[in-house]
This record gives structure tokens, C-alpha cells and sequence, in this order.
């Protein structure tokens, strides 16, 4: 794991005669995410990200440089400002599930085109799986992976069919 010599100067400085506890090692793996997407070598605005998630620039750099922690209610927002995906990756690859963006319709297209449209996706997905099963191409974590979407698009359509049959 990356460890910045500033933050761990900042965190020996912490625990010394303040009563506060130094961030413990093993858990500044976002803190250095975030070092290095705001600081060094800085790719996104601290300041317009920090605005954007309604904190002062010290609280910002406080979570940066790990004197504080960066609260997850907040991740949401800071990938909506920065579009960076390392950061929900960052959560995810840890698990067994995959980012993957939410596709929005269209304009020109209908609901009934859009619905022909999902419907041939999906036709499509099952090929490629059931060709993949067959071949033995999937490992294990891809197959929990697969049961889970699986799961959750059965679970998002039975909803819709509610919906669009007025119960």
C-alpha cells in the first residue's frame, strides 16, 4: 500500500500529545486515492470538488492528507463532480460486483423502440453466456456476478410490470 511521507508526517504529528489517534495504516488506501487524484500528482479542482460537496478547502485537504476521514456519504458526489471512476472502484474491488453505468433512453426513440431495444440486449446476454457456460469461460466470480445483475434486472422488471399493468 502507497503511503505519502507528508501524510505520514501529518499522522505521527496527530497522535502526539493532541489525545488523537493517527490514522491507523491499514485503512489510508482511499486517503491516498484521494492524495493523489487532488494533490500530487493532483489530476482533479480541489477547489471547485470541495464547493461541489459543500466542505471548506481545510476539511477537503484534512480528508487528502488523512487527518480526517473522508465520509462515505460523500462518494457519491465526488465522483458526480470529478467522473472518475477509481473512485466507486476503489469500494467495488473488494466485492464481487461491477460499476456499470445506468444507460439512458434515447430522446428520438420511443418506449416501445427503447423496450425492443433492451429486449434484443438481453437476448444477446444470453448467448454470450450460455456459449460461455458451454466453453467453461467462467470463472467463479463471474458467475455470482451474472446471478446478481440477473437478480436485480428480474427484481427492477417485475416492478415495471406492476407498474405498466396498474397494480
Amino acid at each position: 500500500m502507497l503511503e505519502t511521507k507528508c501524510s505520514r508526517r501529518k499522522r505521527q504529528e496527530l497522535g502526539k500529545g493532541k489525545g488523537e489517534i493517527p490514522m491507523p495504516i491499514n485503512y489510508i488506501g482511499f486517503q491516498n486515492l484521494l492524495y493523489q487524484k487532488f494533490i500530487s500528482p493532483g489530476q482533479h479542482d480541489a477547489k471547485k470538488t470541495a464547493h461541489a460537496l459543500n466542505v471548506s478547502m481545510t476539511t477537503f485537504y484534512n480528508y487528502c492528507e488523512g487527518n480526517a476521514y473522508f465520509p462515505p456519504d460523500l462518494l457519491g458526489r465526488l465522483y458526480t463532480v470529478t467522473g472518475d471512476p477509481d473512485f466507486l472502484n476503489f469500494i467495488l474491488n473488494d466485492t464481487d460486483m461491477l460499476l456499470a453505468p445506468r444507460k439512458i433512453g434515447a430522446p428520438e426513440k420511443s418506449v416501445i423502440e427503447e423496450t425492443l431495444d433492451v429486449a434484443a440486449a438481453s437476448g444477446d446476454v444470453v448467448s454470450i453466456v450460455e456459449k460461455a457456460l458451454r466453453n467453461k469461460t467462467i470463472n467463479e466470480i463471474e458467475r455470482r456476478r451474472i446471478i446478481k445483475a440477473l437478480d436485480i434486472s428480474e427484481k427492477e422488471i417485475e416492478e415495471l410490470r406492476k407498474k405498466v399493468e396498474g397494480k
